[in-house]
């Protein structure tokens, strides 16, 4: 797994700004929450390259939280990348004292 320490503030701005009010294009603001997540097997022979994407509402652009490299491309290698994002969200919402809700943690709405 790769993560800069950019691509962790991109998460915690996004889990702040899911949690923010809606905007006046509340079509668009739902569009913007949550977190796509997408494989590239083209590239690499032996594997795929998981990327997960949220979006920054100060670059107005959907950019990286987390790389993982899996060599095998079966559920118990897909967990750990995940469940870290998981767990990252999480921590943040509770270290802001904030109401954790279910949607903090939907992939591709």
């Amino acid at each position: 797994m790769f993560q800069m320490p950019f691509m962790r503030r991109s998460l915690e701005e996004s889990v702040d700004f899911w949690n923010s009010e809606p905007s006046e294009d509340s079509d668009r603001a739902a569009a913007q929450r949550g977190l796509v997540t997408d494989g590239d097997m083209s590239y690499f022979r032996g594997g795929v390259l998981l990327c997960t994407c949220v979006f920054n509402p100060v670059m107005q652009a959907w950019v990286p939280a987390l790389y993982t490299w899996i060599l095998k491309q079966d559920a118990e290698h897909h967990r750990p990348h995940f469940r870290l994002i998981s767990q990252q969200i999480v921590s943040y919402v509770q270290s802001q004292k904030m109401q954790f809700q279910d949607h903090y943690l939907l992939h591709v709405r």
